[in-house]
């Protein structure tokens, strides 16, 4: 079984790491419905305005990312989480809700 041991970053919209995985998430929804017409990478920029891009690490390997969009002061939500094929998501999406809750309690 993977580690479930991440290290959580908050990035940047074109950060390398997160571009190369949100492009990954963008494949695998257009195999997976025949057909998807991803954002445009302004449309990308404006969106994280709104929120937080996160990218997680696993021994400095970015193995998932998603986006957390600000509802509120204390609301946010999770948006487009997607863990790369290769990791899998055995106990990653825990690993990375914690973590999300012990930087809300900061």
């Amino acid at each position: 079984m993977p580690s479930c041991e991440v290290d959580l970053r908050a990035v940047d919209a074109d950060d390398p790491d997160a571009r190369g995985l949100v492009g990954a998430y963008f494949a695998e929804l257009q195999s997976r419905l025949g057909g998807f017409d991803p954002p445009s990478k302004e449309q990308l920029r404006t969106a994280a305005t709104r929120g937080v891009i996160l990218v997680a690490y696993d021994a400095n390997t970015p193995v998932a990312c998603g986006s957390l969009r600000l509802l509120d002061e204390k609301t946010a939500e999770v948006k487009r989480m997607f863990v790369a094929p290769r990791r899998g998501a055995v106990g990653l999406v825990e690993s990375c809700s914690a973590l999300w809750r012990t930087g809300r309690d900061r």
